[in-house]
């Protein structure tokens, strides 16, 4: 089986012990995320009631070059990714989020997944409980994860995580030209990445698609704060338009 780190077409995040593509496939669409509005029902309907379109999404990314996807704790995505990675015989990366329901369940469905990285659900993060969080980071490190923290507020739960010095190695934030779920102060969101020395995969990038594929990643780059992005998609057609110019900005470098 193919890895993900030969086959990707867009660069590499240099975790230390492993490399994960920079761009993945994120799946908050898949679960009709209440950021969607109005279309949150239909998509939840078209693609948590109905596995296939997800899995024909998961595959079309790898023919484009970008192996790898951003799984929420569901086990109709976990199916989704185990299918396309079955029908393509390659490796499919995936970041994964825990927080949603049971950790120790969630960190298991990672394990299964083949997981490398795992985020703290912002609905954790974001309660800044240095006890609770302090144990968390341990216990995805002691589970063979490199930890991560996912936020919705990032103007406070990332300064609070840096005066903790709490051993988290990445987050996931999000990026966007119109300050979309960057916290109170967006520009005081951006200081702080700009200073951090910790990973940082953008995420809401095209603010629920209020702004669009070329200006948000122009806008991203422009920053050079990021190492890398996920974005939700829901069509091939979307697809091809929007992961086309995330190869044209983060392409892989090194074969």
């Amino acid at each position: 089986m193919k890895k993900a780190e030969i086959t990707s077409q867009v660069c590499l995040i240099d975790f230390g012990p492993i490399k994960m593509p920079a761009v993945s496939l994120g799946t908050s669409p898949f679960i009709g995320a209440g950021q969607f509005g109005q279309s949150s029902l239909y998509y939840r309907e078209k693609f948590l009631n109905h596995p296939d379109n997800m899995v024909a999404l998961i595959i079309k990314a790898v023919s484009l070059g970008i192996p790898c996807v951003h799984v929420l704790p569901y086990k109709e995505i976990i199916h989704a990714v185990k299918e396309a990675q079955y029908q393509l015989r390659q490796e499919i990366a995936t970041y994964f989020t825990v927080g949603i329901g049971k950790i120790d369940e969630e960190l298991d469905m990672a394990a299964d997944i083949g997981s490398k990285v795992v985020f703290i659900h912002g609905s954790i993060s974001d309660r800044c409980d240095s006890s609770q969080m302090s144990r968390l980071c341990k216990k995805v490190t002691l589970a063979g994860f490199i930890p991560g923290v996912a936020t919705h507020q990032p103007d406070q739960t990332l300064f609070w995580i840096e005066d903790e010095n709490i051993d988290f190695k990445v987050y996931m934030v999000a990026i966007n030209p119109l300050g979309y779920l960057m916290g109170k102060d967006p520009n005081l969101t951006v200081e702080l990445l700009k200073r951090t020395e910790k990973k940082i995969i953008a995420k809401k990038v095209l603010a629920a698609g209020k702004i669009s594929p070329k200006g948000s990643f122009s806008y991203l780059k422009s920053l050079n704060i990021a190492d890398g992005l996920t974005i939700g998609i829901t069509s091939e057609e979307e697809m091809n338009q929007t992961f086309q110019i995330a190869l044209e900005l983060w392409p892989r470098k090194e074969k």
